[in-house]
């Protein structure tokens, strides 16, 4: 193939000088160019990935491959890895390069590992040029990587990364003689070490005693979500099940909104020729690359704004393994919990108060060859359960799938104040082998939950991990409780085999992971596990249900219902239709919506092992035969942010309650957004009085701004005894979505509670309506706005009655 090379230096933001090479297609069109920083050798990063990124030059894209200041031929020095400058150099880059004559002004990176997190970095700067980034297995908050809940996860090795002899390194065109390649390898002396801005033990907030800075804080864009959240630039997150990180890129596209992709991969896999098992159809990265960047970068109508932004494969799906979706947690997906037993069960039921002793060991391996890199663990895993404390449930009568991010929530003592506790789900085959799911951790005294509205969108908890949010683990002498640690499991998708064994591993020490500073090596610490009622040590799943993956029309349309939108593809290309609303159109219990689009109103129905999905008004019908799949029958549709304080009437089956899910707002920047998520599920609850009545008059409570479904006022106990049956509504915050969304949605609330009315047990001649701030603005509405029409709105249907 004809392409030109180019080396040069070009200065960084304080004009140091960055070395790089560009490729220039032969084309006399202006051209946008695909930028790769990193510190890998400028030319063998291109004679790694030639036959790549020949075919972007020859659908006339020019390649920059940049070497970061302090690497390669570039001037500067190396903090060990990402350091303040780099992203402003990069974006000067990236920006100086979009005025010369070649280029049509638009610039787009990728890559993964340390090619992702210079793409991060250099978004946060938002450059003019850059108008698309794909950035590949890496975190946008390192801190996470490297220390997992606090957990010091940190790699060690024994040569240092970047190599540092002249003759392994490229001079650029102008300098002949390697003058200036001589002057910029003299620096390398106060380079760092890999990843030594961080040492073992770290805390987020802490200050690197040579660097002067936080390099957890100062560096990554997790401080900074917003800038890039309302940024000009369209991200791609591309991210491997099997890589450590895979959780992190779930969470960033629930921040970033663009597009998400997961594969059955580990760190980096999707750029190689390796398989790595997957069955099904293949991903062509360049394909996609392309179809993204033309896109954004030469105004191409190629489809992709259409297409649902999810895509993920689910590992043992045999012949539906990739699948799409706009959002997580998927459609279809029950959060089941799974309670620990003193008896080392595993079960849907609360087990009667126990505990166990265990004794911290440091010879665990969870993983294999490359550790945390390739979480593609293959080995049985018997031998690592002996040494640890464990807990197995019943076998699976049918197939289980598992897709999204497990949390694990555990009631903990200790000889010791602080620790490492690793948790492994694993599924235990008939034959007794036991494998690798998937894994989390946590560092006890990071135990502290804050409030992070994109761990909050997901269900998760969210350990800041600054140096004064410490805790300690009491004694089995001390008076204080036991200490709750709740922290997620890296997410996955996988089908869990009928037959099989679900087991939670837990373990404090071995697999990689360092030991809290000061942990006493003489005598090892026994930690009791606390188990039952009053210490529930549960294990939540995100499970999905039989629910439709890709309907089928008989003209040969497929059809996909998301959150978010119909997707609808025909002869290979998607159109998207916008959903305004899907709420249930049958009764309690009945697995029936109705589904509002922009363009045209729907009803799905799932009946008799098939989903069928009507379109009014054009005779088209969609069908899918549905996968038998196991779900617990605790299972609950609603993410687990809270639970209920209140037991519910045990003959009448009033749990999440579902109403509508509804689109929310993206927000404005500077506004609080406590809801990053691009859908809402509105649910109510509902609590009865202990004596029986055949109907009962009904106290509507609406919480104020930031609370839920799940909040019901002080006074609930009191009401509860004079009679009154209780509900606790939801509705979507202002901002960031805007009126009239939460008063169409309390009003949606009460027309259900009327529409069910005989089902509920409830009288819809005897409402009543309260709530406090946010909440008691909603009051003065609807009973200012009682009866009238105009302000009813259709949130959840229901139509037929009105909320007066």
């Amino acid at each position: 193939m004809d392409y030109t090379r180019i080396s040069k230096y070009m200065p960084g933001h304080d004009g140091t000088k960055i070395a790089i090479d560009l490729y220039l297609p032969k084309t006399e069109e202006k051209v946008p160019f695909l930028l790769k920083a990193g510190y890998g050798r400028r030319r063998d990063q291109f004679e790694q990935e030639k036959e790549s990124m020949e075919r972007f030059l020859s659908e006339d894209y020019a390649i920059v491959i940049v070497e970061v200041r302090g690497s390669g031929a570039s001037f500067g020095v190396n903090d060990g890895f990402f350091g303040p400058h780099d992203g402003k150099d990069l974006a000067c880059i990236i920006d100086a390069l979009a005025q010369e004559d070649w280029c049509n002004g638009n610039a787009g990176t990728y890559g993964g590992s340390n090619y992702g997190m210079s793409q991060e970095i250099t978004i946060l700067q938002q450059p003019k040029a850059l108008k698309a980034s794909i950035p590949c297995d890496c975190s946008m908050d390192f801190y996470d990587q490297d220390f997992p809940n606090g957990a010091s996860a940190l790699p060690e090795f024994e040569a240092p990364p970047h190599p540092q002899e002249p003759e392994q390194q490229q001079p650029v065109d102008e300098d002949p003689d390697e003058a200036l390649l001589s002057q910029a390898l003299q620096g390398r002396s106060r380079n760092l070490p890999f990843l030594a801005q961080h040492f073992k033990n770290m805390f987020r907030d802490d200050v690197h005693p040579v660097l002067g800075y936080r390099p957890n804080l100062d560096v990554p864009v997790w401080e900074h979500m917003d800038t890039i959240r309302h940024g000009h630039v369209s991200v791609w997150s591309l991210g491997a099940w099997f890589d450590p990180g895979c959780t992190n890129k779930i969470l960033t596209y629930k921040s970033w909104g663009g597009r998400l992709a997961l594969g059955p991969w580990p760190h980096c896999g999707v750029y190689s020729n390796r398989n790595y098992g997957m069955t099904g159809e293949d991903f062509d990265w360049v394909s996609e690359h392309l179809k993204f960047f033309d896109h954004y970068l030469k105004g191409k109508d190629s489809g992709i704004t259409q297409e649902p932004p999810v895509r993920y494969y689910t590992v043992g799906d045999s012949g539906d393994e990739w699948k799409y979706d706009d959002d997580f947690p998927v459609m279809g997906t029950r959060f089941a919990s799974y309670h620990l037993g003193a008896d080392h069960s595993l079960s849907t039921q609360i087990p009667e108060e126990g505990s166990i002793d265990y004794t911290v060991r440091n010879d665990v391996m969870i993983y294999d060859r490359f550790m945390r890199m390739d979480r593609n663990v293959t080995k049985d895993m018997t031998l690592e359960d002996a040494k640890s404390v464990c807990f197995t449930s019943d076998v699976l009568p049918e197939n289980m799938e598992i897709t999204g991010i497990p949390k694990l929530d555990l009631y903990v003592r200790s000889t010791w104040k602080d620790g490492t506790f690793i948790a492994v789900l694993e599924e235990v085959s008939p034959d007794g082998s036991s494998h690798f799911l998937t894994e989390g951790v946590i560092r006890a005294s990071h135990a502290k939950i804050f409030f992070n509205p994109t761990y909050d969108a997901m269900g998760l908890p969210y350990h800041r991990g600054y140096r004064e949010d410490q805790v300690q683990i009491p004694s089995k002498e001390d008076s204080a409780p036991p200490l709750q640690l709740s922290f997620h499991l890296e997410a996955l998708s996988r089908i869990v085999r009928q037959g099989s064994r679900l087991r939670v591993s837990i373990s404090c020490g071995g697999s990689g992971y360092q030991q809290p500073e000061g942990f006493p090596t003489d005598e090892m610490p026994v930690v009791t596990f606390y188990t039952g009622e009053g210490c529930d040590s549960a294990l939540t799943l995100p499970c999905v249900r039989s629910w439709p993956t890709k309907l089928q029309a008989a003209n040969g349309k497929e059809a996909w219902v998301c959150r978010g939108g119909v997707y609808i593809r025909t002869d290979g290309r998607f159109t998207k239709y916008p959903i305004r609303q899907i709420y249930p159109s049958g009764k309690i219990g009945e697995d029936r919506y109705a589904i509002e689009t922009e363009a045209f109103t729907a009803e799905l129905v799932l009946e008799d092992g098939f989903a069928t999905m009507t379109i009014e008004g054009c005779n088209e019908v969609f069908r899918q035969e549905l996968k038998a799949r196991f779900v617990p029958e605790n299972a609950s549709p609603e993410i687990p942010l809270r639970k209920s304080p209140w037991a519910y009437y045990p003959e009448v089956s009033c749990k999440d309650l579902y109403v509508a899910t509804v689109p929310v707002a993206k927000g404005y920047p500077g506004n609080m957004n406590p809801m990053q998520r691009t859908s809402f599920d509105i649910f109510v609850d509902l609590v009865y009085p202990e004596e029986k009545q055949e109907r009962y008059p009904l106290i509507i409570m609406i919480h104020g701004f930031g609370g839920d479904h799940h909040q019901f006022e002080r006074n609930t106990g009191d009401l509860l005894r004079e009679g009154y049956a209780v509900a606790s509504i939801d509705y979507r915050l202002t901002p960031p979505c805007t009126y009239e969304a939460p008063v169409h949605d309390a009003k949606g609330c009460i027309r259900y509670l009327k529409a069910h009315a005989e089902e509920l047990h409830i009288d819809p001649a005897r409402f009543g309506v309260m709530g406090g701030s946010m909440g008691g603005y909603l009051s003065g509405m609807i009973a200012a706005t009682n009866g009238e029409p105009a302000m009813e709105g259709n949130v959840g249907g229901n139509t037929h009655v009105d909320s007066s």
